[in-house]
Protein backbone atom coordinates (compact mmCIF):
# COMPACT_ATOMS: atom_id res chain seq x y z
CA UNK A 1 0.00 0.00 0.00
CA UNK A 2 1.34 3.21 -0.70
CA UNK A 3 1.15 6.00 2.28
CA UNK A 4 1.90 8.99 2.85
CA UNK A 5 2.47 10.47 6.84
CA UNK A 6 2.40 14.31 7.35
CA UNK A 7 2.95 16.72 10.78
CA UNK A 8 2.69 20.03 11.24
CA UNK A 9 5.86 21.14 12.15
CA UNK A 10 8.07 20.84 15.89
CA UNK A 11 9.64 17.90 17.25
CA UNK A 12 6.64 17.41 19.53
CA UNK A 13 4.24 16.54 16.55
CA UNK A 14 7.07 15.11 13.95
CA UNK A 15 8.54 12.15 16.30
CA UNK A 16 5.25 10.85 17.82
CA UNK A 17 4.89 9.54 14.10
CA UNK A 18 8.05 8.15 13.66
CA UNK A 19 7.36 4.37 15.04
CA UNK A 20 4.75 3.88 13.20
CA UNK A 21 5.97 5.62 9.91
CA UNK A 22 9.57 3.03 10.49
CA UNK A 23 6.98 -0.09 11.06
CA UNK A 24 4.96 0.82 7.77
CA UNK A 25 7.75 0.94 5.69
CA UNK A 26 9.53 -2.40 7.42
CA UNK A 27 6.29 -3.86 6.10
CA UNK A 28 7.24 -3.09 3.08
CA UNK A 29 4.61 -0.38 2.29
CA UNK A 30 5.56 2.71 -0.07
CA UNK A 31 5.76 5.33 2.38
CA UNK A 32 6.58 8.78 1.87
CA UNK A 33 6.84 12.17 4.37
CA UNK A 34 5.35 15.21 4.04
CA UNK A 35 6.23 18.28 6.18
CA UNK A 36 8.61 21.33 6.86
CA UNK A 37 11.66 21.33 5.72
CA UNK A 38 13.40 20.88 9.10
CA UNK A 39 11.65 17.28 9.65
CA UNK A 40 12.76 15.59 6.17
CA UNK A 41 15.77 14.61 7.44
CA UNK A 42 13.97 12.91 10.67
CA UNK A 43 12.15 10.90 8.30
CA UNK A 44 15.08 9.78 5.92
CA UNK A 45 16.90 8.62 9.58
CA UNK A 46 14.13 5.65 9.61
CA UNK A 47 14.28 5.02 5.88
CA UNK A 48 11.59 7.43 4.13
CA UNK A 49 13.27 8.46 0.72
CA UNK A 50 10.10 10.52 -0.29
CA UNK A 51 9.81 13.73 0.85
CA UNK A 52 7.40 16.91 -0.14
CA UNK A 53 7.84 20.12 1.45
CA UNK A 54 4.16 21.43 2.91
CA UNK A 55 3.90 24.00 5.15
CA UNK A 56 6.29 26.37 7.01
CA UNK A 57 8.95 25.17 9.60
CA UNK A 58 8.92 26.10 13.23
CA UNK A 59 11.03 29.41 13.23
CA UNK A 60 9.25 30.79 10.18
CA UNK A 61 5.57 30.06 12.05
CA UNK A 62 6.76 31.53 14.88
CA UNK A 63 7.67 34.52 13.77
CA UNK A 64 4.14 34.87 12.17
CA UNK A 65 2.16 34.09 14.82
CA UNK A 66 4.33 36.97 16.73
CA UNK A 67 3.38 39.33 13.98
CA UNK A 68 -0.45 38.63 14.19
CA UNK A 69 -1.04 38.34 18.21
CA UNK A 70 2.50 40.38 19.34
CA UNK A 71 0.48 40.02 22.94
CA UNK A 72 2.11 36.58 22.56
CA UNK A 73 5.83 37.95 22.96
CA UNK A 74 6.86 37.03 26.59
CA UNK A 75 9.29 35.17 27.45
CA UNK A 76 6.96 31.69 26.76
CA UNK A 77 5.90 32.95 23.21
CA UNK A 78 2.79 31.68 21.90
CA UNK A 79 2.55 28.85 24.31
CA UNK A 80 1.11 31.26 27.16
CA UNK A 81 -1.65 32.39 24.63
CA UNK A 82 -5.31 30.82 25.41
CA UNK A 83 -6.11 30.70 21.66
CA UNK A 84 -2.69 28.96 20.75
CA UNK A 85 -3.95 25.87 19.06
CA UNK A 86 -6.48 27.68 17.18
CA UNK A 87 -4.51 30.53 16.12
CA UNK A 88 -1.23 28.23 15.21
CA UNK A 89 -3.00 25.32 13.39
CA UNK A 90 -6.38 26.92 12.37
CA UNK A 91 -5.50 30.07 11.16
CA UNK A 92 -1.99 30.18 10.27
CA UNK A 93 -0.89 26.45 9.31
CA UNK A 94 -3.88 24.95 7.63
CA UNK A 95 -3.97 27.45 4.96
CA UNK A 96 -0.28 27.08 4.54
CA UNK A 97 -0.31 23.77 4.34
CA UNK A 98 -3.29 22.92 2.04
CA UNK A 99 -2.28 23.33 -1.20
CA UNK A 100 1.06 21.93 -0.94
CA UNK A 101 -0.45 18.54 0.42
CA UNK A 102 -2.81 18.61 -2.17
CA UNK A 103 0.39 18.74 -4.88
CA UNK A 104 2.01 15.93 -2.60
CA UNK A 105 -1.28 13.62 -2.67
CA UNK A 106 -1.81 14.39 -6.35
CA UNK A 107 1.95 13.86 -7.34
CA UNK A 108 2.58 10.20 -4.69
CA UNK A 109 -0.99 9.01 -5.49
CA UNK A 110 -1.25 7.32 -2.21
CA UNK A 111 -4.34 4.95 -0.90
CA UNK A 112 -3.98 6.31 2.35
CA UNK A 113 -2.81 9.91 4.36
CA UNK A 114 -1.78 9.34 7.99
CA UNK A 115 -1.83 12.64 9.98
CA UNK A 116 -1.58 13.74 13.39
CA UNK A 117 -3.61 16.14 15.08
CA UNK A 118 -2.23 19.67 14.08
CA UNK A 119 -2.86 19.38 10.32
CA UNK A 120 -6.25 20.89 10.36
CA UNK A 121 -5.71 21.17 6.44
CA UNK A 122 -5.77 16.93 5.91
CA UNK A 123 -9.12 16.13 5.92
CA UNK A 124 -10.39 18.65 3.69
CA UNK A 125 -7.17 17.84 1.30
CA UNK A 126 -8.06 13.87 1.71
CA UNK A 127 -11.66 15.63 0.43
CA UNK A 128 -10.56 17.12 -2.34
CA UNK A 129 -8.41 14.26 -4.27
CA UNK A 130 -10.65 11.80 -2.41
CA UNK A 131 -8.45 9.86 -0.44
CA UNK A 132 -8.76 8.26 2.67
CA UNK A 133 -7.61 10.11 5.75
CA UNK A 134 -6.43 8.65 9.32
CA UNK A 135 -5.01 11.16 12.17
CA UNK A 136 -2.96 10.34 14.06
CA UNK A 137 -2.29 11.27 18.03
CA UNK A 138 0.43 13.36 19.55
CA UNK A 139 -0.63 13.61 23.12
CA UNK A 140 -4.65 14.13 24.94
CA UNK A 141 -6.41 15.67 21.94
CA UNK A 142 -7.83 19.20 22.60
CA UNK A 143 -11.59 19.80 23.46
CA UNK A 144 -14.24 19.58 20.60
CA UNK A 145 -14.98 23.26 21.49
CA UNK A 146 -11.20 24.27 20.99
CA UNK A 147 -11.05 21.62 17.71
CA UNK A 148 -14.17 23.72 16.19
CA UNK A 149 -12.55 27.33 16.77
CA UNK A 150 -9.64 26.09 15.07
CA UNK A 151 -11.97 25.01 12.26
CA UNK A 152 -13.36 28.02 12.20
CA UNK A 153 -9.92 29.60 11.18
CA UNK A 154 -9.86 27.92 8.27
CA UNK A 155 -14.01 28.01 7.05
CA UNK A 156 -13.08 30.22 4.35
CA UNK A 157 -11.34 27.55 2.25
CA UNK A 158 -13.58 24.93 3.11
CA UNK A 159 -16.83 26.71 1.99
CA UNK A 160 -14.41 28.39 -1.11
CA UNK A 161 -12.98 24.39 -2.18
CA UNK A 162 -15.93 21.70 -0.61
CA UNK A 163 -18.45 24.48 -1.15
CA UNK A 164 -19.60 23.69 2.57
CA UNK A 165 -18.77 24.70 6.33
CA UNK A 166 -16.24 22.73 8.31
CA UNK A 167 -17.03 19.92 9.54
CA UNK A 168 -17.28 19.18 13.68
CA UNK A 169 -14.26 19.13 15.38
CA UNK A 170 -12.32 19.74 11.75
CA UNK A 171 -13.28 16.32 10.71
CA UNK A 172 -10.23 15.08 12.64
CA UNK A 173 -12.24 11.90 13.99
CA UNK A 174 -14.39 11.53 10.80
CA UNK A 175 -12.42 8.35 9.97
CA UNK A 176 -10.18 6.65 11.73
CA UNK A 177 -8.30 7.79 15.07
CA UNK A 178 -4.86 6.72 16.22
CA UNK A 179 -4.38 7.32 19.85
CA UNK A 180 -1.54 7.04 21.51
CA UNK A 181 -2.00 8.72 24.90
CA UNK A 182 -3.05 6.40 28.13
CA UNK A 183 -6.71 6.61 28.75
CA UNK A 184 -6.30 6.97 32.42
CA UNK A 185 -4.80 10.28 31.78
CA UNK A 186 -7.43 11.37 29.78
CA UNK A 187 -9.80 13.85 31.08
CA UNK A 188 -13.82 13.22 30.02
CA UNK A 189 -14.12 15.52 27.34
CA UNK A 190 -11.59 15.03 25.70
CA UNK A 191 -11.47 11.59 25.59
CA UNK A 192 -12.66 10.12 22.30
CA UNK A 193 -14.60 6.41 22.35
CA UNK A 194 -15.80 4.11 19.85
CA UNK A 195 -15.15 1.59 17.00
CA UNK A 196 -12.90 4.60 14.86
CA UNK A 197 -10.71 5.04 18.00
CA UNK A 198 -7.71 2.60 18.42
CA UNK A 199 -5.24 2.57 20.91
CA UNK A 200 -1.09 2.19 20.23
CA UNK A 201 0.95 2.32 22.99
CA UNK A 202 3.74 5.09 23.26
CA UNK A 203 6.59 3.65 22.14
CA UNK A 204 9.93 5.65 21.67
CA UNK A 205 11.21 5.88 18.12
CA UNK A 206 14.03 4.60 17.28
CA UNK A 207 16.93 7.16 16.68
CA UNK A 208 18.64 7.39 13.17
CA UNK A 209 21.77 5.30 11.68
CA UNK A 210 25.29 6.84 13.83
CA UNK A 211 23.30 8.82 16.36
CA UNK A 212 24.69 8.93 19.60
CA UNK A 213 25.14 11.26 22.79
CA UNK A 214 26.94 13.91 22.19
CA UNK A 215 31.04 13.51 23.25
CA UNK A 216 30.82 16.80 25.16
CA UNK A 217 28.43 15.63 27.67
CA UNK A 218 30.10 12.35 27.99
CA UNK A 219 33.58 13.68 28.37
CA UNK A 220 31.75 16.25 31.03
CA UNK A 221 30.71 13.75 33.13
CA UNK A 222 32.95 11.19 32.91
CA UNK A 223 34.54 12.23 36.52
CA UNK A 224 31.26 12.05 38.14
CA UNK A 225 29.97 8.85 36.51
CA UNK A 226 28.45 6.89 39.31
CA UNK A 227 26.18 9.41 39.80
CA UNK A 228 22.34 9.10 38.63
CA UNK A 229 21.32 11.70 35.97
CA UNK A 230 19.09 13.71 35.73
CA UNK A 231 17.27 15.15 32.19
CA UNK A 232 15.78 19.02 32.78
CA UNK A 233 13.45 19.85 29.63
CA UNK A 234 11.07 22.36 29.10
CA UNK A 235 10.39 21.09 25.86
CA UNK A 236 11.25 22.86 22.57
CA UNK A 237 8.11 25.57 22.88
CA UNK A 238 8.30 26.61 26.82
CA UNK A 239 11.89 26.90 26.40
CA UNK A 240 12.68 30.64 27.37
CA UNK A 241 11.18 31.18 30.57
CA UNK A 242 12.96 32.17 33.93
CA UNK A 243 11.39 29.01 35.55
CA UNK A 244 14.09 26.71 33.55
CA UNK A 245 16.96 28.55 35.06
CA UNK A 246 15.43 28.15 38.56
CA UNK A 247 14.61 24.43 38.32
CA UNK A 248 18.28 23.80 36.90
CA UNK A 249 19.51 25.49 39.48
CA UNK A 250 17.35 23.65 42.12
CA UNK A 251 18.86 20.38 40.63
CA UNK A 252 22.11 21.10 40.26
CA UNK A 253 22.26 20.94 44.28
CA UNK A 254 21.49 17.19 44.17
CA UNK A 255 24.12 15.15 44.54
CA UNK A 256 23.48 13.96 40.51
CA UNK A 257 24.59 14.68 36.76
CA UNK A 258 21.85 17.22 35.54
CA UNK A 259 21.17 17.32 31.66
CA UNK A 260 19.32 20.26 30.46
CA UNK A 261 18.21 20.80 27.11
CA UNK A 262 17.17 23.98 25.67
CA UNK A 263 16.06 23.22 22.36
CA UNK A 264 17.19 24.41 19.00
CA UNK A 265 16.02 27.97 19.44
CA UNK A 266 16.54 28.29 23.05
CA UNK A 267 18.45 31.17 24.92
CA UNK A 268 21.61 29.52 25.82
CA UNK A 269 22.90 32.24 27.26
CA UNK A 270 20.06 31.72 30.13
CA UNK A 271 22.11 29.08 31.26
CA UNK A 272 25.55 30.79 30.99
CA UNK A 273 28.18 29.27 32.95
CA UNK A 274 25.88 26.14 34.48
CA UNK A 275 27.64 24.64 37.60
CA UNK A 276 30.37 21.69 37.34
CA UNK A 277 27.20 18.75 37.47
CA UNK A 278 25.17 20.23 34.97
CA UNK A 279 25.75 19.92 30.79
CA UNK A 280 23.64 22.19 28.84
CA UNK A 281 22.57 20.96 25.20
CA UNK A 282 20.58 22.32 22.55
CA UNK A 283 19.02 19.17 21.77
CA UNK A 284 19.08 15.69 22.48
CA UNK A 285 17.22 12.47 20.85
CA UNK A 286 15.31 11.15 24.05
CA UNK A 287 15.71 7.98 22.68
CA UNK A 288 19.55 7.70 23.42
CA UNK A 289 18.58 9.65 26.84
CA UNK A 290 16.69 8.32 28.49
CA UNK A 291 17.80 4.67 29.11
CA UNK A 292 20.65 6.15 31.25
CA UNK A 293 18.60 8.61 33.02
CA UNK A 294 17.03 8.30 37.00
CA UNK A 295 14.26 10.80 36.60
CA UNK A 296 13.08 13.36 34.24
CA UNK A 297 12.11 16.33 35.49
CA UNK A 298 10.08 18.30 33.03
CA UNK A 299 7.37 20.64 31.71
CA UNK A 300 4.83 17.68 31.28
CA UNK A 301 4.50 18.07 27.60
CA UNK A 302 3.17 15.26 26.21
CA UNK A 303 6.54 13.84 23.94
CA UNK A 304 8.77 14.27 27.16
CA UNK A 305 5.77 12.55 29.47
CA UNK A 306 4.83 9.56 26.96
CA UNK A 307 8.76 9.06 25.96
CA UNK A 308 9.66 8.84 29.84
CA UNK A 309 6.67 6.56 30.79
CA UNK A 310 7.96 4.16 28.09
CA UNK A 311 10.85 3.65 29.07
CA UNK A 312 10.12 3.29 32.27
CA UNK A 313 11.82 6.81 34.19
CA UNK A 314 10.33 8.08 37.11
CA UNK A 315 9.14 11.93 36.25
CA UNK A 316 8.30 15.18 37.98
CA UNK A 317 6.15 17.35 36.25
CA UNK A 318 6.53 21.02 36.14
CA UNK A 319 3.69 22.53 34.16
CA UNK A 320 4.45 26.05 32.61
CA UNK A 321 1.46 27.67 30.26
CA UNK A 322 -0.84 25.79 28.53
CA UNK A 323 1.70 23.49 26.33
CA UNK A 324 1.45 20.90 29.46
CA UNK A 325 -2.21 21.78 31.02
CA UNK A 326 -3.45 18.29 29.83
CA UNK A 327 -0.89 16.39 31.56
CA UNK A 328 -1.00 18.71 34.98
CA UNK A 329 -5.33 18.41 34.68
CA UNK A 330 -4.37 14.39 35.05
CA UNK A 331 -1.37 13.84 37.10
CA UNK A 332 -1.46 17.35 39.29
CA UNK A 333 1.77 19.91 39.08
CA UNK A 334 4.56 18.39 41.08
CA UNK A 335 3.57 15.06 41.27
CA UNK A 336 6.35 12.22 41.21
CA UNK A 337 5.18 9.87 38.06
CA UNK A 338 5.87 6.32 38.69
CA UNK A 339 5.98 3.79 35.69
CA UNK A 340 4.80 1.22 37.61
CA UNK A 341 6.61 -1.35 39.22
CA UNK A 342 9.56 0.77 39.66
CA UNK A 343 12.02 0.49 42.73
CA UNK A 344 11.84 3.49 44.68
CA UNK A 345 14.57 2.42 47.19
CA UNK A 346 16.65 5.42 46.78
CA UNK A 347 16.66 8.76 47.85
CA UNK A 348 18.78 12.09 47.19
CA UNK A 349 17.17 15.02 48.93
CA UNK A 350 17.79 18.50 48.30
CA UNK A 351 20.25 20.67 50.07
CA UNK A 352 17.72 23.19 51.98
CA UNK A 353 19.72 26.10 50.28
CA UNK A 354 18.10 25.13 47.18
CA UNK A 355 14.93 26.68 48.57
CA UNK A 356 16.51 30.15 48.95
CA UNK A 357 18.95 30.18 45.68
CA UNK A 358 16.09 29.53 43.75
CA UNK A 359 14.05 32.21 44.60
CA UNK A 360 13.98 35.87 43.12
CA UNK A 361 12.83 39.29 45.14
CA UNK A 362 10.40 39.51 41.95
CA UNK A 363 8.54 36.54 43.25
CA UNK A 364 9.37 36.34 46.60
CA UNK A 365 5.84 38.07 47.33
CA UNK A 366 3.76 35.75 45.27
CA UNK A 367 4.74 32.54 46.67
CA UNK A 368 1.41 31.23 47.54
CA UNK A 369 -0.35 32.27 44.14
CA UNK A 370 -2.68 29.50 42.47
CA UNK A 371 -0.88 27.51 39.59
CA UNK A 372 -3.38 28.96 37.03
CA UNK A 373 -1.65 32.77 37.09
CA UNK A 374 1.57 32.85 35.30
CA UNK A 375 4.45 30.79 35.15
CA UNK A 376 6.54 33.55 36.78
CA UNK A 377 4.18 33.74 40.00
CA UNK A 378 4.14 29.60 39.77
CA UNK A 379 8.75 29.88 40.44
CA UNK A 380 8.42 29.85 44.06
CA UNK A 381 6.00 27.02 44.09
CA UNK A 382 7.89 25.23 41.69
CA UNK A 383 11.90 25.65 43.25
CA UNK A 384 9.84 24.19 46.62
CA UNK A 385 8.28 21.12 45.03
CA UNK A 386 12.41 20.49 43.51
CA UNK A 387 13.89 21.25 46.93
CA UNK A 388 11.99 19.83 49.41
CA UNK A 389 10.50 16.68 47.80
CA UNK A 390 13.44 13.70 48.29
CA UNK A 391 13.25 12.58 44.91
CA UNK A 392 13.67 8.70 44.52
CA UNK A 393 16.41 8.43 41.48
CA UNK A 394 15.10 4.28 40.40
CA UNK A 395 16.82 2.84 38.45
CA UNK A 396 15.77 2.42 34.71
CA UNK A 397 13.07 -0.02 33.80
CA UNK A 398 14.56 -1.85 30.90
CA UNK A 399 11.60 -2.99 28.55
CA UNK A 400 8.80 -2.42 30.74
CA UNK A 401 6.17 -1.06 27.41
CA UNK A 402 6.82 -3.24 24.45
CA UNK A 403 7.48 -1.65 21.31
CA UNK A 404 5.01 -0.84 18.63
CA UNK A 405 4.18 -4.18 16.87
CA UNK A 406 4.28 -4.40 13.40
CA UNK A 407 0.77 -2.81 11.61
CA UNK A 408 -1.31 -3.83 8.63
CA UNK A 409 -3.08 -1.09 7.39
CA UNK A 410 -5.67 -3.43 5.56
CA UNK A 411 -6.87 -5.37 8.71
CA UNK A 412 -5.29 -3.96 11.58
CA UNK A 413 -4.94 -6.95 13.20
CA UNK A 414 -1.51 -6.18 15.33
CA UNK A 415 -2.60 -3.41 16.94
CA UNK A 416 -3.28 -3.67 20.78
CA UNK A 417 -6.00 -1.84 22.82
CA UNK A 418 -4.49 -0.29 26.14
CA UNK A 419 -6.35 -2.14 28.09
CA UNK A 420 -6.55 -6.00 26.82
CA UNK A 421 -3.59 -5.66 24.33
CA UNK A 422 -6.23 -7.60 22.02
CA UNK A 423 -7.23 -7.09 18.44
CA UNK A 424 -9.48 -4.75 17.34
CA UNK A 425 -11.75 -3.51 14.76
CA UNK A 426 -10.18 -3.05 11.04
CA UNK A 427 -10.64 0.57 9.49
CA UNK A 428 -13.81 1.70 8.32
CA UNK A 429 -15.08 1.75 4.98
CA UNK A 430 -14.80 5.04 3.67
CA UNK A 431 -17.81 7.04 3.26
CA UNK A 432 -19.37 8.12 -0.10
Amino acid sequence: MRILFCASPGVGHVEPMMPLLATMAHRGHEVAWAGAPESHARACSVGIEHCFQVGPGSAETRVEYLRRWPAASNAEGPASDPHVFPRRFGALLAPAMLDPLVRAIETWKPALVISELGVLAAPLACELTRCRQVTHGFGMPPPASVLDQAAAEFATQWRSKAFRSPPAEAGLFDSLYLDIYPESLQTPDRLRVGPRRQCLRPSPPAAGPGVQLPAAMVAHFLPIEARPLVHLTFGTVVNRSEALVLATRALADLDARVVVTIGTDGDASLLDSPPSNVHVERFIPQTMLLPHCALVVSHGGSGTFLSALAHGVPQLALPQARISSSTRQRSRTGAPVWPSGAPRSRSIPCAPRSRDSCRSPATEGKRNAMPGRSPKCRVPMMSRRVSRLSIHMAPTVQGKLPALQPFDVHDGSALRSESSFSGIPPLPARRQ
